[in-house]
């Protein structure tokens, strides 16, 4: 990178930046909780084992309740293997969270992925029976919205940025757009490679204002 491709990408990064500080607060409000949560995701991401394996041993009285010790034994197991899963999926979350606390983010993720039972890991919160014939439409779509993030800056991002550096910078929309590209990339990374592991329904930090990346 020369001098003067340097100062250029500098500058660009400058304004951007003071614009969207100034523009609006809450990015970096947004920002501030998303990291903070990210944190607390990657620190108590592990108290998903010992939950579900309770959560899986309450529940086994359902399984059989002519039969409670196999019951108990087939709810824990269950319970042992879905925190497994949880435990892995809350701290990969919580490490995106944390590594992406800069980024803008869908603004939730209902029917996206297979939802925590509640927003932190010691949450007894609230059970989604998901029949196993049926995650793959939660799981599904997540890839699918992830896929869609990428592949739409990819083939969105060769028009709108020569575009937007036509127009006059300071304005506040076109920064936000262009701070948008690599948020959803971030995002889009994120989904595409974790699709199979769960997440929260609902997400902090700055939402995207459109859905479709193409709209933005």
């Amino acid at each position: 990178m020369t001098l003067r491709s340097l100062k250029i990408t500098t500058f660009f990064l400058i304004v951007v930046g003071f614009n969207l500080y100034g523009a609006d607060e809450s990015v970096l409000n947004g920002m501030a909780d998303k990291g903070t949560f990210g944190f607390v995701n990657i620190i108590t991401g592990w108290v998903e084992l010992p939950m579900q394996i309770k959560k899986g041993y309450d529940r086994s009285f359902y399984i059989d309740e002519g039969r409670p010790a196999v019951s108990r034994t087939v709810g824990t197991v269950w319970g042992f293997s879905r925190g497994v899963t949880f435990t892995l999926g809350r701290t990969y979350m919580g490490a995106y969270q944390l590594a992406g606390f800069w980024t803008a983010n869908p603004e939730d993720n209902y029917g996206i992925g297979v939802p925590f039972d509640g927003e932190y890991a010691y949450d007894k919160g609230l059970f989604h029976d998901i029949p196993f014939n049926s995650l793959h439409v939660p799981i599904s779509a997540k890839f699918k919205r992830g896929v869609r993030n990428i592949a739409g800056i990819v083939l969105d991002f060769p028009v709108r940025i020569p575009f937007v550096m036509k127009k006059r910078l300071y304005y506040q929309p076109y920064s936000k757009r262009l701070w948008y590209y690599p948020s959803r990339v971030f995002v889009g990374v994120y989904e595409t490679i974790g699709c199979l592991l769960p997440n929260s329904e609902e997400t902090r930090g700055y939402s995207f204002e459109y859905k479709s990346p193409s709209m933005d």
